[in-house]
C-alpha cells in the first residue's frame, strides 16, 4: 500500500477527509476535520517528504 495520503472533501456538512493510500472509508481514513487549512497542511507536507 502506498503511504501517500489523499484530501477528501465532502460536501453537507463539508468535511474534509485524509485518506492513506487510496480512499476506502473502512480502512484507509485517518482523520476528518473541517479545518481545510489544516487538512491540505497534513497531507500536502506528508506527500512532499515521500519525493
Amino acid at each position: 500500500m502506498s503511504d501517500k495520503l489523499i484530501l477528501l472533501k465532502r460536501l453537507s456538512p463539508i468535511e474534509y477527509e485524509v485518506h492513506r493510500g487510496r480512499v476506502n472509508q473502512d480502512k484507509n481514513l485517518i482523520i476528518t476535520t473541517r479545518d481545510k487549512d489544516f487538512a491540505e497542511r497534513l497531507v500536502y507536507g506528508h506527500n512532499d517528504r515521500l519525493r
